[in-house]
């Protein structure tokens, strides 16, 4: 039972679809008479009521599945070499010749025409479409994949050279925004469009109206021989815009590779009104249905339309892969013991707000010393000066201090990256600014300083505060032993600076 209502389903909207579009036998299913050999040649004739408005000799061509030959079959056929290609829908699509000769230097031409189940009426806007398939045999391709729409049937004398033309010399309403060339080989390119009636308008026909000096041409091969160009054509629609309400296409989500560009929305002309949005808030276009963009960051890109009164819209999203920052290089140079130069390159350096250099005289815990901002290029180069040794180079930490720095990136969502560490060995030396004699002492002993001291104090081996010195200027000090017991001591300085200095002292 759940089968057949798929079944009705699929058979009411494909009714419903066919009801609404005025182009007759729209994907080249009904009618057809499969593509045979008279004896001399091979007839692929177009489906009722589509013909080819051109000489005979010259014509469009239907290619159907009920061939009984590789030359007009599918999804093989022969067209200048074998090709391959399915329909879009059914069994079967038509073709029509944009040049004849690859090199371009003819204007022949073919068209696939029909007369609407419907004439146009004036100011009446219709939505139109098409489908087209570059053959992946051709060695060229081309623009002005277009349809004319016209009162009157048009035709093109294909076979008087000289007196006739053969081509359909006019303005065509319906084509891409753009105008691109198009060459997918693969998949089914749309072409539509937004028409507004002028009134009376009863056929359609489809091919390129430009002669060869206004139609854009890319070869695939080099230049040579008599190979045609043509494309394939399937699902032919004009549907008048008071029986539905035309989407808005913003495309289809997409992932990328950082630095890729991406096309957005679609190429249907004539939208009344539109508007893009980048994340929300960022107004970026209001010109264009598609376009190429090329975010630094995952994005999303809202689409509002306006068609015949009608407003819509749609949301793409697309996911930039981005490649994790890379350290490429880092060095530490010590410059004359007292100060070290950072020096790092950076690549694939993308939403990354700043760097933060970090030392550590433990290997363990490292703090900040200073940021610089992120450049966020492809590659980058930073420098960084650590001048600020003094304080450690003169606290009395011995003879060789290892220093550890290391850089961190911090992105713009926190996410933070961190470079290799690199480490330093500076020789340092304790500076001689106190003098402490004689050792050991009996009465008295003398305690010069170069600078003003903090605080002195002399501590039992129990860590007992025997005496206090505060706030003492430098000059010598003689400090009287004569009311402590003989035994051993400990000196210890505070400097202004809130180091510390201790000095075992032997009291006989």
């Amino acid at each position: 039972m759940k089968n057949l209502t798929i079944i009705l389903l699929l058979f009411f909207c494909k009714n419903l679809i066919a009801q609404q579009n005025l182009v007759v036998n729209y994907s080249f299913e009904d009618s057809v008479i499969c593509p045979y050999f008279n004896g001399v040649s091979w007839i692929h004739p177009l489906p009722k009521p589509w013909y080819s408005p051109t000489n005979k000799n010259i014509s469009s061509w239907q290619l159907h599945k009920c061939a009984l030959t590789i030359n007009a079959g599918v999804p093989y056929n022969i067209v200048d070499d074998t090709s391959y290609q399915y329909p879009k829908t059914g069994n079967g699509y038509a073709s029509f010749h944009t040049s004849i000769n690859s090199n371009f230097n003819f204007n022949y031409r073919t068209y696939v025409q029909q007369k609407l189940r419907d004439t146009l009426v004036t100011s009446k806007s219709y939505y139109v479409e098409f489908f087209v398939n570059l053959p992946n045999s051709m060695k060229s391709a081309n623009n002005n994949v277009t349809m004319l729409i016209t009162k009157n049937a048009v035709y093109a004398d294909t076979i008087n050279y000289n007196s006739g033309l053969r081509y359909i010399p006019a303005n065509a309403q319906i084509v891409n925004f753009g105008n691109p060339i198009i060459t997918d080989t693969l998949d089914w390119v749309k072409v539509s469009g937004i028409y507004k009636g002028v009134g009376g308008e009863r056929f359609i026909t489809i091919g390129n109206f430009k002669d060869d000096a206004n139609t854009q041409l890319i070869k695939f091969t080099p230049a040579g021989g008599t190979h045609q160009l043509l494309y394939y054509l399937d699902d032919v629609s004009v549907i008048p815009l008071d029986s539905m309400c035309l989407n808005a296409d913003a495309g289809k989500d997409k992932n990328i590779a950082l630095g890729d560009s991406v096309f957005i929305g679609s190429f249907t002309n004539g939208i009344d009104s539109l508007l893009w949005l980048q994340n929300g808030n960022i107004r970026i276009d209001s010109t264009r249905p598609g376009f190429f963009v090329k975010p630094t960051s995952s994005s999303y890109y809202i689409l509002q339309q306006t068609i015949n009164g009608c407003f819509t819209k749609d949301t793409v999203y697309i996911n930039v892969n981005a490649m994790p920052l890379k350290f490429t290089s880092f060095t530490a140079i010590l410059i004359k013991e007292k100060s070290v130069q950072l020096l790092w390159n950076t690549a694939d350096e993308v939403n990354v707000s700043q760097f933060s250099i970090q030392r550590s005289i433990n290997s363990n815990e490292f703090k900040s010393i200073g940021t610089i901002k992120a450049k966020n290029q492809f590659l980058n180069n930073y420098e960084f000066v650590e001048d600020s040794l003094k304080g450690i180079l003169t606290s009395p930490l011995g003879n060789g201090l290892a220093i550890s720095f290391r850089i961190e990136a911090i992105d713009y969502n926190g996410k933070k990256t961190y470079s290799p560490t690199k480490q330093i060995t500076i020789k340092t030396q304790t500076p001689n600014i106190v003098s402490i004699y004689p050792n050991p002492a009996t009465t008295t002993v003398n305690i010069e300083m170069q600078q003003s001291m903090q605080q002195i104090k002399l501590l039992n081996l129990l860590g007992e505060t025997v005496l206090q010195l505060n706030n003492i200027r430098a000059n010598s000090k003689s400090i009287n032993l004569e009311k402590l017991v003989k035994g051993i001591y400990i000196i210890q300085i505070t400097t202004l600076q809130n180091e510390i200095k201790t000095q075992k002292i032997i009291i006989n």
